[in-house]
Parts: structure tokens; sequence; C-alpha cells
């Protein structure tokens, strides 16, 4: 069932295109890419952009079973196949357990089935319309992740206009039946100068308390595009397994120690790497450091050893040719799948 769903909402295009979760070809450097690219332009041609971070209480928990029927006969499904998708959702029960005794049965009309393969593909249906509410704002979606921007020259009037997006937003989940965290919910403004006073910005009289920086999709943004505060949790998370590595020289031979490196510190190095790796090199160089730090532990080499022998000898990337590989990885990945949708006659 998963395989047809999947198969008919790729067909006829029905899942929105700034939702990059759970979808074959989507993944969060897609999405903080475009979300990134659309800041540089704008700072570019010297704009502003308000950007709010969305949190949802409990969105899967929360999805309403009879609003999700309808949306499902709305995009199309129908027949036995909408028939089965009653069955699916609605017989289901729960029951807890307190000390050995166990409560009553009780019917479950809310929520995707946990672990469900479905699940995840239905709550993007459920929320494939969120986006179709905004008049100005751009949005960009990983599953319940999600925020939305504004761009313009005067940050009052886009705090102004996005009020005006944010009430709209609360009425869909009014009528969606979520809730929006707004103790978890923030805005950052990326602008080339300094506002340190702007108006609230509010859902259902709720301000919304403005950020300097704030984790998206596993990657820290900082209202200057740096990073640097993104680089340096990364320094402090891999200066951690660096004293693992240290400890177990002794222990183990070279190849398994490129294993724990590529086990725990190049999968930190490789996420997203272009997004934040195009910093200004000075922010850049703790992380330098470090892999020399490592590339001499694997070789037992010396501190002062040079280390452009040694990388050639282990094999292993420095940080810069990491960021080319991923960057050639995506562009690899993006020109098949272009290949693939648009084959040649």
């Amino acid at each position: 069932m998963k395989n047809f769903l999947i198969s008919y909402l790729e067909k006829n295009k029905i899942l929105n295109q700034t939702q990059f979760g759970f979808r074959r070809n989507h993944n969060t450097f897609q999405a903080l890419n475009l979300f990134s690219s659309d800041i540089y332009s704008a700072l570019d041609n010297k704009l502003s952009v308000l950007s709010v971070f969305i949190d949802f209480s409990k969105a899967f928990d929360t999805v309403n079973h009879k609003i999700l029927l309808d949306k499902l006969y709305h995009y199309g499904i129908r027949g036995p196949i909408h028939s089965w998708f009653t069955d699916y959702l609605t017989n289901r029960t729960q029951q807890t357990v307190f000390e050995g005794e166990f409560s009553t049965l009780k019917n479950n009309h809310l929520g995707v089935p946990q672990g469900s393969i479905l699940g995840p593909i239905l709550f993007l249906l459920y929320i494939n319309d969120i986006s179709d509410i905004f008049t100005h704002s751009k949005t960009i979606l990983f599953a319940d992740d999600m925020t939305l921007y504004l761009t313009g020259p005067h940050p009052e009037q886009l705090i102004t206009t996005v009020n005006t997006e944010l009430h709209q937003l609360y009425r869909w989940c009014i009528s969606n039946r979520l809730t929006i965290n707004t103790d978890k919910t923030y805005f950052m403004l990326f602008s080339l100068k300094k506002y340190h006073h702007l108006p609230p910005l509010q859902i259902n009289n709720n301000n919304i308390s403005r950020s300097s920086h704030i984790k998206f999709l596993g990657v820290t943004y900082d209202d200057s595009m740096t990073f640097k505060l993104h680089i340096e949790n990364l320094t402090l998370r891999i200066s951690r397994h660096i004293a693992l590595l240290h400890q177990s020289k002794d222990l183990m031979p070279p190849y398994v120690l490129k294993c724990i490196y590529y086990a725990h510190i190049y999968p930190l190095l490789a996420y997203c790497n272009p997004i934040w790796c195009t910093t200004y090199p000075t922010y850049l160089i703790p992380l330098q450091l470090q892999l020399k730090k490592i590339v001499r532990i694997i070789t037992n080499s010396t501190y002062l050893e040079h280390t452009r022998l040694l990388f050639k000898q282990t094999q292993l990337l420095r940080l810069e040719d990491i960021t080319k590989m991923a960057i050639s990885i995506q562009m690899y990945k993006k020109n098949v799948f272009y290949a693939k949708r648009c084959p040649h006659p």
C-alpha cells in the first residue's frame, strides 16, 4: 500500500514541493540549501529576511482521523482504497497499565500509527496544504519541522506582514486540530544592519521570542550567517571523540582507528557540509587543526610532523576536500534525478 500511495502522489505531483521530509530524492541538505540560498540572495541585494521557526506540539500524535480521511478523499484516494484507509485508521484501541492493572480499552481517534511505514506519508498529506494559506511568505518543511520566511527592505514592514501570515497559520491549525508551541517557536532577522528593537511578532496574542541563533535541521544558524556557533559546537563534539582515539591508539591498529573516525567523526564533518563550510576561513581553523590531530593519532606521528603526507598516506580527506566531495555528490544526485525525470528522446 505504501508503494501504491507514493507512486500515486508522485505521478500526480500532489505533495507540496517545499516538503523535503520522508520523500525519495529529497533530504535535509536540499532544504537547507534552498533556505540559505534565499538568505544569501537577499543579503546580496541589501535586503532583510525575517524567518519564523514553527514548533508544533506532538504533531504526529494529534492528527485527526476524520480530517485526514477527508483530505485523502480530496486528493483523489477514493472508493475501496479510501475504505481500506478508513479501516486502517479507525479500528485502533489503546490502554494503559499501572502497577500491573490494565485500564479499559479506548478507541483512538488521533495520531498516525506509531512506527508504521504509512504513518509518515499520511502525515505529509495531512499538512500538505499548509503552504497554500500564505500569501507572501515562503515555507520550508521537513515533516513537522517548518520555517516560514519573508524578504524585504524594511524589517518593520516584514513584521507586520508576517503577523498577518501567522494569524492565517493559527486559523489553519484550529481547523486541522494542531497546536503551535509558542514557547519553542522563535524568529530570526537576517540583515546586514543591526536592528535591536522590532515590533512584536505574535501568534494568537502570544509573543514570539527573537533569537540570534537557532538549530534548524541539525545546522545552527546565526543571524550573521557565519555559522560560528555551529562550528564551535562541532569542534567540541569532535574533541571528545579525539580523546577516545588518543586513548585507543596504543591498543588498536591504524585501520581500526580509521574505522572509529569514519563511524563517529566523519559523519559530523560531512553532514550538510557545504551549507556551513563556506563561511570565513578563519572560523574553520579549529576544525582543520582537529583533523590534523586525528591523522597524527592514526599514524602515531609526533605533533611536529607535517600532515600533508599523512593525509595522503591514510587517504583521509582534508576539510576542504570533504566540502568538494559533498558538493560533487549533491550535483551527481541532482543530475541523476533530473535525468530520470526528463529522459532524452
